[in-house]
């Protein structure tokens, strides 16, 4: 009976997923390469936000 309850209550939660704090810095990659890449695995993460822009910092034209 109490494995049937940890069952449920497992299945319930759902499974668990490893979190992060985001940390706000500059972004700097370069990358040179050549060659072919292929993965094993597709994963596709995404997500949705909603704010305001305030500025787009470009010049018409």
């Amino acid at each position: 009976m109490v494995v049937a309850i940890a069952l449920a209550v497992r299945w319930w939660i759902g499974p668990s997923a490893a979190m992060e704090t985001v940390v706000r810095r500059e972004f700097v990659q370069s990358v040179v390469a050549s060659g072919h890449v292929e993965s094993p695995n597709r994963a596709d993460f995404g997500a949705q936000i909603t704010g305001t822009v305030l500025r787009v910092p470009v010049v018409e034209g």
